[in-house]
């Protein structure tokens, strides 16, 4: 049982300090979910991210660093549910919306916190954080992905808060000046 809020990690039998404010977990999805970036990418901003003393990591024990800092980011999980889930939250989109019922948890805003807030307490108060605007979101998001969204109430819902139960989409920096050239009428149909 961990009762201890981890602020270092074991790897190759050695303990490293990790960055263990909620932000940097944060930072640490954000690269997860970078669509300019392919899993080695991915692996390398993460281990850079939270831990602060990477360079000290022997390459040989790269893996066992990425599993742990995965082990911590899921709050002491060992590993994803294996059963497939449609993605129902997404922390960088939906951290102005998760902040005030964690806070309402908590007692304080995370945000204006004058001391760091670990992770794990920032994700203990997400689970408890019960009914609000953001759990309305999830219930909605959950609906759509199971083809459910039938009751009035729930579409009226989706209707009036689409941009924010809907994922932005991410365009990868290629993808983005592609968009710019047609926008910009700088690509042809080939035909004139």
């Amino acid at each position: 049982m961990y009762t201890d809020l981890p602020r270092s990690l074991p790897v190759g039998g050695v303990r490293h300090a990790i960055r263990w404010d909620y932000r940097a977990a944060l930072d640490c999805f954000e690269a997860l979910n970078d669509p300019e970036f392919d899993d080695e990418a991915r692996a390398y901003a993460v281990l850079h991210i939270l831990y602060r003393d990477v360079d000290r990591i022997p390459g040989e024990h790269g893996q066992e660093a990425a599993d742990r800092a995965l082990w911590y980011l899921r709050g002491g999980r060992d590993t994803e549910a294996q059963t497939k889930r449609p993605r129902l939250v997404d922390w960088r989109q939906d951290f102005p919306i998760i902040a005030p019922p964690v806070a309402r948890v908590l007692g304080y805003d995370i945000r204006e916190a004058r001391r760091r807030v670990h992770w794990w307490t920032v994700l203990a108060a997400f689970h408890e954080i019960g009914d609000c605007y953001f759990s309305q979101v999830v219930h909605i998001r959950s609906l759509i992905a199971k083809g459910q969204l039938k009751d009035k109430a729930d579409k009226e819902f989706y209707r009036e808060n689409k941009d924010v139960v809907d994922f932005q989409v991410e365009l990868t920096t290629a993808e983005e000046d592609l968009l710019k050239l047609w926008i910009g009428g700088g690509v042809s149909s080939g035909e004139e």
